[in-house]
C-alpha cells in the first residue's frame, strides 16, 4: 500500500461527480429480476407461470430503459461507447 501510496500519481477534480442514480437503480433492479427468474424458474413456479413471464418481461424492460438512460447521462455509470471494444464485449459475455 505504501509503495502505491507514493508511486500513483495524485488526481484532483474540478467539479463534482455527477452520480447516475437512474442507472444504478435500473441495472439494479433489471439484475434482481433476472436472478429471480433464473433461480425460481423450474423450482418455484413454472417456466410458463405468470410469475416468471412477467418478471422476465419486466427485467428486459428495464434493461432497455438502462441503455436508453446511459446514453443520455452526463456521466454514466456504464458507458455505452465500452461496448465498441471487441476486448470488453468479449470479456464482459
Amino acid at each position: 500500500m505504501a509503495v502505491a501510496i507514493a508511486a500513483l500519481p495524485a488526481t484532483r477534480t474540478a467539479g463534482r461527480p455527477r452520480i447516475d442514480y437512474a442507472g444504478i437503480a435500473l441495472i439494479s433492479l433489471a439484475a434482481t429480476g433476472l436472478t429471480l427468474v433464473t433461480s425460481w424458474g423450474g423450482t418455484e413456479y413454472p417456466w410458463t407461470s405468470p410469475t416468471i413471464l412477467w418478471m422476465a418481461a419486466g427485467s428486459v424492460v428495464l434493461l432497455v430503459a438502462f441503455v436508453f438512460v446511459e446514453q443520455r447521462a452526463a456521466e454514466p455509470m456504464l458507458p455505452m461507447r465500452l461496448f465498441r471494444s471487441r476486448v470488453f464485449t468479449v470479456s464482459a459475455s
